[in-house]
């Protein structure tokens, strides 16, 4: 799964939005071909001071095909919702999953007590989305469809205690041949200046993700890794050089793996 994050600037209501689109797989129960089940749209609102919003909000998400103007490919809400640490999560219609999937450049814009944050363009298709057409459009005939290895963010806290250079999410998986193997990992980080995250892959950091933002506030990582790996145990982690700044609970942070 890739999730793909962007952060807004609210216009005159001085709150700000990191948001992020997430596909989910679910496995058909005869087919075992991966498929989407829920496409979410989930943000934090903060004030101008980072600082998380609690309490009740009237939500709505629309996905645009154009940066202004345009047409309004689908959306959900306004539904009521209520923030807390400033988390949300909204469901979107099955138009969403048909629009990311054929449509190369689109927009997310979020709503909130009837004013716009603005609008952001979504980099990158959610990778559960691309696998799930990939795997339907051409592997359906396999014995052996992709396996998909998910293990989120359990900590509690917002963000959770934890010692500098440590393992964030931790996620063993084993394989029974050498085969091709994508891994994605995300997770959200409340500080000031700049914060980085590594994927470490049995023990070696395969990539790292830079991020930074001016005041204390949430923003998002994300890293990515794909290749061939041997028969038997692995494990890959999200590990970061700082303190107590990563992490939200499960709807941010995840790592996914899938193997082919």
């Amino acid at each position: 799964m890739t999730m793909t994050k962007k952060t807004l600037m609210v216009g005159g209501a001085g709150l700000l939005l990191s948001g992020a689109l997430v596909g989910y797989l679910a496995a058909r129960a005869r087919a075992a071909i991966p498929t989407v089940e829920t496409l979410t749209y989930s943000g934090v609102l903060t004030d101008t001071a980072g600082v998380p919003l609690n309490g009740a909000r009237n939500i709505q998400v629309q996905v645009w095909d154009q940066a202004t103007a345009g047409n309004v490919k689908c959306m959900a809400g306004p539904t009521a919702l209520t923030l807390v640490n400033g988390a949300f999560k909204i469901a979107l219609p099955a138009a969403c999953t048909t629009a990311v999937q054929s449509t190369p450049d689109l927009f997310v814009e979020v709503i909130a007590n009837g004013e716009s944050l603005g609008r952001a363009r979504i980099g990158a298709v959610p990778y559960a989305i691309e696998a799930s057409h990939a795997v339907s459009a051409d592997s359906a005939g396999l014995s052996n469809p992709p396996t998909v290895v998910r293990v989120t963010d359990k900590r509690s806290g917002c963000p959770p205690t934890s010692a500098a250079s440590s393992d964030q999410i931790v996620a063993p998986f084993t394989l029974t041949r050498s085969t091709t193997v994508e891994i994605t990992g995300d997770l959200i980080r409340n500080t000031v200046g700049r914060a980085d995250l590594y994927l470490i892959l049995d023990g070696e950091m395969t990539t790292d993700a830079l991020t930074y933002t001016p005041t204390a506030q949430w923003a998002p990582a994300h890293l990515a890794w794909a290749g061939t790996l041997a028969a038997g145990a692995h494990t890959v982690s999200l590990r970061a050089p700082d303190a107590s700044i990563w992490g939200c609970g499960e709807p941010w942070g995840a790592i996914n793996v899938v193997i082919h």
